[in-house]
């Protein structure tokens, strides 16, 4: 009874050892179905840093007075964030507020307010995930 269990032991002991090594880099031969070298399969999706697309609208906000602009990602995109702000020096308007849209979350909307007697250039952005191809 001992002679058994010490043969299955050596047995089961081999058989793991011979695929260990079979599997293995430095195996003498590849257990694997085909070389890793020979992968030509696409991968699953492009990296994000090439699927992220800024959507930006400039406007003239009128002295004295309110103004606003909403910024929409492109069909099937998702909105990541966005910005409000002001272009040239110095920007004198109010950034009232800024915000995902709730009743459409692909969108962002901006609202300045210029107390000033000068029109102000101010930009609306949006930062979107483009879906992958």
């Amino acid at each position: 009874m001992q002679s058994k269990f010490i043969l299955t032991l050596v047995a089961g002991f081999a058989a793991g050892l011979a695929t260990v090594m079979a599997c293995g880099d430095d195996a003498p031969g590849t257990a694997d179905a085909q070389d890793a070298s020979s992968c030509n399969c696409p991968a699953s999706e492009p990296p994000l840093a090439a699927r992220i697309s800024i959507v930006k609208q400039q406007m003239t906000l009128a002295a004295n007075s309110p103004g606003s602009a909403t910024i929409t990602c492109p069909e099937n995109a998702i909105l990541l964030t966005g910005s409000c702000f002001g272009v040239g020096a110095p920007v004198n308007a109010d950034l009232r507020s800024a915000g995902i849209i709730e009743t459409d979350p692909n969108s962002w909307a901006c609202r300045w307010e210029n107390d000033t007697a000068t029109p102000q250039e101010m930009v609306a952005l949006a930062k979107c995930l483009m879906p992958a191809q």
